[in-house]
């Protein structure tokens, strides 16, 4: 019995030993995982992103085969109509944002120089401060101050007009920063145009490599998936086309009250194209709003704001729910998450795809976790 003490404390340092190995390798081998991943992020990013617009443009791909249109003449059409309408609204927004920035910063140069002329003709008396002020602010040179002013502004607008200036000149590289770089927006038009023609057979290999249990899911749940991403595109362009033609329609109306606002085919259009990106986009919208009606006075600013609220609410309480219905009831940290996450790897086109792809994420989420559920009640 004592002869064999020995033999099994050996055979047990010897397993203590193969059992630390393993975990030493397998931690070597996640790290050198990761190490590769981080090298071949931006082409991983490509590869992701093909296949995304992939699956997102078969239901529409499927619909022209039934016309008989092939695939490689549908996804000339899409891209020719997506490349389109990218320049139609980079320069019908650009010139809108530029000219409202130069003319928001001549307006407060100009209302510095206003109240430099009456603090000198009238003193602190002519401000119109309350008089509880007046006792506190009295040694006050609010000449030096708005000379400050006037001149720092007239500063940052005069590098501002020319900054502008730039940007219309040299749009194309506004468009290589949009797109995260002329090279790669062209290579996932390339991988996405390959990967459209050889859909069916991509889908065939991805199953067979697959586990059979996940192979079995995907197939079962491929309908559902492509449901989704249809009702997201169709809900996205209803929503914005109804917002652009709301936002024109209260723009001409205020303009009927006296409120003379220019390029509003502009602002709608922005107002509507900002409907893509969740939450924040309707703030995106109002910001040039507010830029043109600054200098007009506080009704053209409140009436702005009370439009765009109503617009929103309008959205909000009957649009979204007539048109998303049900098919979308996503959360909204879900939503905030996926934005951050596809932002940080996709840039802005991650944002705008960030809603079907965590509708795609919690479908597996919620089917995952029923799963689990009932695997528990089972005895």
């Amino acid at each position: 019995m004592e002869s064999k003490k020995p033999i099994i404390e050996k055979e047990s340092s010897i397993t203590s030993l193969h059992i630390f190995t393993q975990k030493i390798l397998i931690l070597l081998a996640f790290t050198g995982g990761i190490y590769m991943l981080s090298l071949l992020t931006s082409i991983l990013a490509i590869l992701f992103f093909s296949g995304f617009l992939t699956i997102l443009f078969s239901p529409l791909l499927t619909s022209m085969n039934r016309k008989r249109i092939p695939d490689w003449l549908g996804i000339i059409f899409i891209f020719f109509g997506i490349l389109l309408f990218f320049f139609v609204v980079l320069f019908a927004i650009i010139p809108i944002f530029a000219e409202q920035i130069i003319l928001l910063f001549s307006y407060m140069s100009s209302s510095f120089n206003n109240m430099g002329m009456l603090y000198k003709s009238g003193g602190v008396d002519a401000l119109g401060f309350p008089s509880f002020l007046k006792s506190y602010i009295g040694t006050i040179d609010f000449g030096i101050l708005f000379e400050w002013m006037k001149s720092n502004v007239s500063s940052i607008s005069a590098v501002m007009a020319t900054l502008s200036k730039n940007l219309l000149q040299s749009s194309t590289s506004l468009i290589s920063t949009l797109s995260g770089g002329i090279f790669q927006m062209m290579m996932i038009i390339v991988f996405t145009f390959f990967m459209i023609l050889e859909r069916l057979s991509i889908k065939k290999f991805l199953y067979q490599i697959f586990p059979r249990k996940i192979e079995n899911y995907l197939i079962k749940r491929e309908d559902s998936f492509l449901h989704v991403l249809s009702s997201w595109m169709k809900g996205q362009i209803i929503l914005c086309a109804t917002i652009f033609l709301l936002t024109l329609l209260g723009l001409f109306g205020l303009q009927l009250f006296g409120i003379k606002i220019e390029d509003i085919f502009t602002l709608a259009l922005i107002a509507g194209l900002m409907e893509f990106i969740p939450y924040i986009g309707p703030f995106f919208a109002l910001l040039p709003a507010l830029a043109i009606v600054a200098g007009m006075g506080i009704a053209p600013i409140i009436s702005i704001l009370i439009l765009y609220i109503l617009i929103q609410q309008a959205e909000n309480n009957i649009l979204v729910p007539m048109v998303m219905s049900k098919t979308l009831d996503l959360s909204p940290f879900l939503i905030l998450l996926m934005m951050t996450v596809m932002a940080s790897i996709f840039g802005i086109t991650g944002i705008l795809l960030a809603i079907p792809f965590a509708a795609i994420l919690q479908i597996i989420v919620k089917d995952f976790l029923e799963r689990k559920t009932s695997g528990k009640k089972k005895p």
